[in-house]
This record gives C-alpha cells, structure tokens and sequence, in this order.
C-alpha cells in the first residue's frame, strides 16, 4: 500500500474528476464527502478528535474546525452552485493582498467575509476557504492592524497542489500547524517599519565643499548671461541669438529604446501647437494678435499659453514682444502692453489684488512714457476732471482741487489702470496683458487672476495672455472653473537641448573673444583665452564626440530646458570638475573628450563632497520612505511596471490603480508606492509623468507613463557605477553596522576601495532583494516589475570595473 501523501492526493482527484473538469463547481456536500474530508484526514493527518464540524458561531455554522487545545485554524467549504473565479495572471502567483484584486470576485469575497466573521467570533487567528479545487488561506486576525490590509496564501487548482505540494503539505498539515507553521508564514507577511542608517548623517563633514576651480568666477559672468534665463535679459542680443524655434519634439533613442516627447496633452487637445520658424517666428498666438488687434472685439479676447516646466514659455512671449511684434506695442503702435510677472506675488487674496494692479499700473508707465505727462494724464482722467470743474466752477482754488485729483487718481493703481486701459481703448489702442508665471500661486490665487484676466477683457476689451504650466490648466478644467470663459489655448513645446546649447556656447565664446581683446592685461587676455578653449573645446565634445552626456541631458531633463542648463552649467563649475586639468590636456594633444563618468559626478555633486539627495539634480533611485513595508525597490518596480505596460503602444499611459493594486498584492506597501511616485512625478525629477501633468499630487490623475528619464535611469543610471559610488552616501541601509562600515569608507578615493565599496553595498541590496522577494513566496515565479534588479547592475558593474582597470593598469 502506497503511504506517500502526494499520491494519495492525486488519487483522489483521479477517482473524482469533475472537480477539476468543473473548476469546484459540484455540490457542497459531494465536494466535502469525496474531496475535503479525505485531504483533511488522508493528506494532511489531521486527527478526526481534532476536526469538529458544524459547530455554531455567530451568524451561522463553521464547516470545519482545527482545534490544537484551542481552535487554531477554520475551514469553510464553498457553497453550493458556485466557483472561484481568481484574478487572472500570465504567471499565477501565491499571495494576494486580501483587499486588492483577489476580492473582485464576489463569491470569494463574500466566502473570506463569511469565514472572518466566524473566526472573529470564537477567536481563531487563521481561516480557509475552498471548494476543493482551489484554497484561500489567510490570517483573519491581526493585531494592530485591519485584517483586509494583510496576504492571502492561494493554491490556485490541482496542478499547482501537486507542483507544489511540500508547500501545501507543510502550511495545513496538522504537525505543520502544531510546529506554529502557520504563524511563522504569516508573521513574515506582517508590516515591517524598519529602523534606516544613511552614511552622510554619521559624518561630521557631510556639507563639506570642494574649492572653487579659478575659472570660476571669470565664468559665472557667461553662464547668468548666456546659459540661464533669457526672458529677464535688458538686452534684445541674447533674445536674438539664443531664441531656439519650437517644435513638437520626437526625438527617439535607438539604443535606449525611449523618445523624448513634448506633445500636446489630450486633456487639452483643442489647443493649438505654437510651431515657430523663420518666416512665421509668431506661430499661431501671433496670427491670433494681429486677428484680435484688426477685429477688435468688444469683449476682448482671453489666450492661454501653456507649456511644460521650463519649456520657454515666458522667454517666448518676452522675444514676441521685444523683437517680433515690438512694432504693435510702440507708442504710435497699434496695441499698448502691460507685463505682469507673479513670481514671488501674495497669496493673501486682497495683498493679491492690490498687487495685480499695482503691477498694472508700473507696467502702463514704464512703457508708456506720454501717460506720466500732465497733458496725458488730464486726457485720461477727462471725466474725473469734468465732475469736478461742474462742482467747483466758481471756486478759486479749482486748479488746485483738479492737481489734487489727478494726483489722487495717477498714485491709486486700480483707478489709474482702469482709466488707462479705457483711454487707450477708445482710442483704438489694444490693451494686452500679459499674465506670466501664474502657475508660482496656489490654485485660488490661479483662479482670482483667470477672473481678473477675464473681467479685463470683457469690461475694457484686453487681449488678456495668461501664461502657465500644463498641469494649472488641467486643474483649473477638472475643478470646472474655465467652464464659463472662453478661453483659446495654445501649447508650446520645448525646444532640442542639443541645439539650444550649440547656439549659447557660439554666443558664449563671441564674447569671450570680445572681452579677450579689450584687454590690455595679459593675465587677463590668458583668462578669456582659456575659457574660449573651456566653450570650444566642450561644444566639440559634448555636441560632437561624446553622444552620451547629450543623452543622459536630454533624457534626464525632458523637455525642462532651465533643469537641462543647470545640469549643464553645473558641471562647469563643479568643485569636482578640474578645469586646469582639462585645458592643460586640451593644450598637449588638441583634442579632449569629457569623460562621461567625470560628467556625472560633478552634476551629482555640485559644490559639495558627498552626495545628498535633496541638494542634487539627480535622484536616488534606492532611496526609501518613511511608511511601512518601505523598499529600497520600489521606484525600480514602478520603473518596470510602467516600463513594461506601455512598450510598444502608441498610448503609452497606463491605469494607475492596476499598477497600485499588482504592486501593493505583493509587497503590502500602498503608502511607499504612492509616496515613491510622487517622488517621481516631483518638479526636476519627472521620471514619470501623470496624464494630469502635475508634479505634486495624484489627485485628478487616472493613469501615468514612464518618461524618457524614467527610462534613462532604468535601463542606464542604475548600471553606471559613478552613480551607484555616490548614491550610496544617502541610501538608507537597514543594518546600523554596515552603514558605519560604509561610512569608514566615504572619505576614501584609492579606486581598489571604491570599487569595494561598491561592492559591499551592492551586496546589501542583493540581500535585501532577495530577502523581500522570498517573505513573499516569489522567489520562483517572479511577476515581472518585481525585478530581481540588482543580479543585472552586478553584471554592468563589473564590465565597467574590467574597462577601468584596463584603462588604470589595475
């Protein structure tokens, strides 16, 4: 007589067949009588003394009872009629978080609620629920914590019974269960908040700065000039120059398998895309001045530009204004312009208001020279005049009351703009305000000056232009306060980085010639002449012999040109980039490449010695949050989930509660998962993006896609092993000993010790990897945005280690 449990088990199933033909769907009784019972009894040994069946519990009947001394587990059998329907996977896996996807079907749900009930009434700490085809076995209390929040355990059918039958065996059997089997499996799936040890914080030097290179400050002249912001520039030369005409960009990496994308978003897709070239420099917000300055409608007009984070949207109206259209804004001109800049504005709703006009008013004067005359002034504040010259007529002092008036009305913003905006109306002069960087107030304060920009064009027929981000429009649409203006909206994209660079670094080194030639001092003629080799030589790099610095800019700063310049100019003047050397090289052999790794760390580093997150313009892809069940992983799963899902798709966004609810079954981390995309959606991350396009919050977002940054980091960052030498400084390790181990590490740079640096902590992640992976019983059939990453960033590691070693005669 064969004793062996796993034959028996599948000499049941052969003498009834129609459990697995019918997926459980047989009777109750039949299930239990030829199928539960037998496995019970036969399988897994319980003792019958151990089994009670039917006994009472509020609101009904259990099926079936484990009692060691006290119950210790409860079986409830299918009903009737009915069978599981489980949630369907290429790859079925073995836990479901409870209140996830494993409930979406009724009958389970309702079966799971059934049996919880039962166990919280007689106290059980652990329930199972079958039809004999499929088992569902879970903790059904858990102390401190809601007992949906916690993993179920699935055997899906017969074939993964008999797959993985010492499992099975060695979860229900009745000595696994008397051994605490059961606790010890569930104990493991319990959240976890873990004490986390950063290296930085245990050194007393952590803000520690490199010294300045002596190019420093004969540079940062050039890099406020020409490598930061345009807009704000006096002078129209930089404007001219450096202006990059806006396309959609589509640029595609082979290599990388990612495009980099600024495209009109569908959640405003009756904008207009501003396509801008030589012979038509306005776009179409152009031909929609030149239309409102002919038509001249009554009620005005209000335009609404928008454009991702630093995609040129207040340089774009600056250069319209200033070299385009400069004609229709002269004092003769057709138009008068009044420029309103929020940044930095109140948020106070009265300190708001006070400010808009005040702003008003000094931008009327400025620009306006004639309207501070005395003969300006009394044309502008005729009626005002006339009231009183009817009431004083006789009076002797009139004169004086008329200056008292007009001083009154000139120095009261709201009454001087008002009137200004009326007289240059009636004159058939367009008033057009410009309402830029709106998207720098909270959201009420966006809504005050979309109604002020209306109340503007409908009262004294402006052209109203607010200027602002994509994702303050796509708020403003889903909280429905647009819904009552008519608003024509226009969409600029940003520019190529590669070309916006070549045009600043010509520009850049034009002038350093200049200067180098004015002077008379030969130090300083030497100074000018080395920072024309410094542009030179970089623009020949960087744009010509070195593709990848271009790529790891373009992909990290995805469309944000102000995110792609500050990457730029912060390697320039890095403390860790050694200029001298770099000239001196350039000098003996004409030629120089900037090494990619030396790129890199210098963006990473900035000033200071040691790398910190929250002072770096490149993120910590291994960092952790603060919530439960945080991951060194998490944002590598998000990465490859939607990494994953939108390959190949022409619309590449995917859901985001499937992604929240694949991820959150497996590692019960709802709060680390939310938490990590909004580090990843934050301003200057932007690893991936929301179909919202706003940076700071999930609300109003239903889906979400890996950007070209997300990719970059993905599949090229994670791997390099400059980043993982300085990532480390901030990750936070869970073991207090291998983070002072690390710490006694950070000061040195013989490469032999970073290199075993690199290796002890990628060592630590590998143990953590595979430690995470198998609490959750998925260290066989991986679902496939859980990685393992780390195996595949040893491999790079050491082909990179093997290139340096070569290179260093290690």
């Amino acid at each position: 007589m064969n004793n062996d449990p796993l034959d028996k088990f599948k000499k049941i199933y052969k003498e009834n067949p129609s459990i697995s033909k019918h997926r459980g769907r047989t009777t109750e009784a039949d299930t239990r009588a030829n199928v539960i019972d037998r496995v019970i009894h036969e399988i897994l040994e319980w003792p019958r003394a151990c089994v009670d069946r039917e006994p009472f519990a509020n609101p009904g009947f259990i099926d079936y009872l484990f009692t060691q001394g006290r119950p210790v587990l409860l079986l409830e059998a299918k009903a009737e009629g009915e069978y599981f329907i489980m949630p369907y996977k290429k790859n079925p896996r073995r836990n479901y978080k409870i209140s996830g996807s494993l409930t979406t079907d009724k009958a389970i749900n309702s079966a799971i609620s059934q049996v919880q009930r039962y166990c919280s009434d007689i106290g059980c700490r652990f329930a199972a629920v079958t039809n004999g085809f499929t088992y569902i076995i879970f903790r059904a209390i858990s102390e401190g914590r809601p007992w949906k929040d916690g993993q179920a355990i699935i055997f899906n059918d017969y074939n993964d019974i008999v797959s993985n039958f010492t499992e099975f065996w060695n979860l229900l059997s009745y000595e696994a269960v008397k051994d605490g089997k059961l606790d010890n499996e569930f104990r493991l799936h319990s959240s976890r908040i873990r004490s986390f040890y950063r290296p930085i914080e245990y050194i007393v030097d952590s803000d520690a700065t490199y010294e300045r290179n002596p190019f420093n400050a004969a540079l940062r002249p050039f890099l406020d000039q020409f490598f930061g912001d345009i807009a704000n520039q006096e002078t129209v030369d930089v404007l001219k120059s450096c202006y990059v005409y806006s396309r959609p960009i589509q640029a595609i990496d082979k290599s990388l398998n990612l495009s980099i994308r600024d495209e009109i978003p569908k959640f405003v897709s009756i904008a207009k895309q501003i396509q801008l070239n030589d012979e038509r420099d306005g776009g179409s917000v152009g031909e929609k001045i030149q239309k409102t300055i002919i038509g001249r409608p009554a009620n005005g007009a209000v335009v609404l530009i928008m454009g991702g984070i630093g995609s040129g949207k207040s340089t774009f109206c600056k250069r319209f204004f200033k070299i385009v259209a400069s004609d229709i804004i002269e004092e003769n001109g057709p138009a008068m312009l009044l420029f309103l800049d929020f940044l930095g504005a109140p948020d106070n709703p009265d300190q708001l208001n006070s400010h808009l006009w005040d702003t008003a008013a000094n931008s009327i004067k400025r620009s306006n020279p004639s309207y501070v005359k005395r003969k300006k002034l009394e044309e502008i504040f005729q009626a005002d005049i006339q009231i009183i010259e009817e009431i004083y007529a006789n009076d002797k002092n009139i004169d004086e009351k008329i200056n008292d008036k007009i001083l009154s009305l000139y120095e009261n913003g709201k009454k001087f703009v008002e009137s200004a905006l009326y007289y240059s109306a009636k004159n058939e002069k367009l008033p057009i305000v410009v309402f830029d960087n709106v998207d720098q107030l909270n959201f009420n304060s966006q809504i005050q000056i979309f109604t002020s920009a209306h109340n503007l064009s409908s009262n004294f027929g402006c052209l109203s232009i607010i200027v602002l981000r994509e994702e303050s429009y796509s708020t403003a649409i889903m909280k429905k306060h647009l819904t009552a203006y008519t608003v024509h909206p226009f969409h600029l994209s940003s520019p190529k980085f590669d070309i916006l660079l070549k045009l600043r670094i010509n520009l850049a080194v034009r002038e350093a010639v200049n200067r180098a030639d004015n002077k008379d001092a030969k130090e300083e003629e030497k100074l000018y002449a080395g920072i024309v080799q410094l542009f030179g030589l970089l623009r020949e790099s960087i744009l010509g012999k070195n593709k990848n610095i271009i790529r790891l800019v373009s992909s990290i700063a995805y469309g944000n040109m102000r995110l792609a310049l500050d990457l730029f100019n912060s390697f320039i003047t890095s403390g860790a980039t050694n200029v001298l050397k770099i000239l001196n090289a350039y000098k003996e052999s004409g030629n120089y490449v900037v090494p990619f790794h030396e790129f890199i760390k210098s963006v990473m580093l900035g000033d200071y010695r040691y790398y910190k997150e929250e002072r770096s313009l490149i993120f910590n892809l291994f960092n952790t949050t603060k919530h439960t069940n945080s991951s060194h992983f998490t944002a590598l799963r998000i990465l490859q989930y939607l990494h994953a899902k939108g390959k190949g798709k022409s619309d590449d966004f995917i859901n985001l509660q499937p992604l929240l609810t694949d991820i959150v079954d497996v590692f019960k981390n709802e709060s680390d998962c939310k938490q990590t995309i909004l580090n990843l959606i934050s301003v200057d991350r932007q690893l991936v993006e929301l179909d919202s396009r706003r940076p700071d919050t999930l609300d109003g977002a239903s889906s979400a896609r890996i950007t070209a940054s997300g990719i970059y980091y993905l599949q090229f960052m994670v791997n390099s092993f400059q980043y993982c030498d300085l990532v480390w400084h901030d990750t936070a390790f869970s073991q207090r000993g291998i983070c002072d181990e690390m710490k006694s590490l950070i000061h040195k740079t013989d490469m032999e010790i970073r290199f075993n640096r690199v290796e002890k902590f990628l060592d630590y992640l590998e143990r953590e990897e595979i430690q995470e992976l198998a609490e959750q019983g998925i260290d066989a059939d991986i679902p496939f945005f859980c990685g393992p990453f780390i195996p595949n960033v040893k491999k790079y590691y050491l082909k990179e280690k093997g290139l340096i070693s070569n290179k260093l005669g290690i």
